[in-house]
């Protein structure tokens, strides 16, 4: 009879991520192109966000919010995961803590446990602009020359950053 091997995962929080390229927008932007086009070969699974709002009590207007937001990723990434992600419109009027915080789970399948428990904050941003860099790829217009980027913050910045990134689609 076979032992069983205990469950193990890693937890990685935010330097983690960091130092494993987290930060590094060529991978972010190969990875996004390749879950994009996993995407359109049916090769993800990825139900509708389940949305939780708490509304302040005196204006009625969002003041917190959670969502959670599984998918599984099919071919050679076999992997399912869940993004949970919380805001606080309190944390952007003190400025202490980041409007919005995530965390990720991925998943096992056949063994049934989490591999891994990472921050996701920074892994949200680095995939929103990295997916803008994806989609400037495919759909600007081969001669265009500028870009205008409108808005603010941490996405803005991400999202700048995956257009200086992104090689230019070979035309002929």
């Amino acid at each position: 009879m076979n032992t069983p091997k205990k469950p193990e995962f890693i937890y990685l929080k935010q330097e983690d991520v960091i130092a494993a390229g987290g930060l590094d927008m060529k991978l972010a932007l190969a990875d996004v192109e390749l879950a994009f086009k996993m995407h359109g070969q049916d090769e993800i699974i990825q139900p509708n966000k389940t949305v939780i709002e708490f509304p302040d009590q005196e204006s009625g207007q969002r003041r917190y919010l959670t969502v959670s937001m599984p998918a599984y990723l099919g071919g050679q990434i076999n992997r399912a995961g869940i993004k949970w992600a919380a805001e606080s419109v309190d944390n952007a009027r003190r400025g202490d803590l980041p409007y919005g915080m995530d965390l990720i789970i991925l998943h096992d399948l056949e063994r049934a446990h989490p591999l891994a428990m990472m921050d996701g904050t920074l892994i949200t941003a680095i995939r929103t602009g990295a997916a803008a860099g994806v989609a400037a790829k495919y759909l600007a217009r081969p001669d265009s020359k500028t870009a205008a980027f409108i808005g603010a913050g941490v996405i803005g910045r991400t999202t700048l950053d995956s257009h200086l990134d992104m090689p230019v689609l070979e035309t002929g």
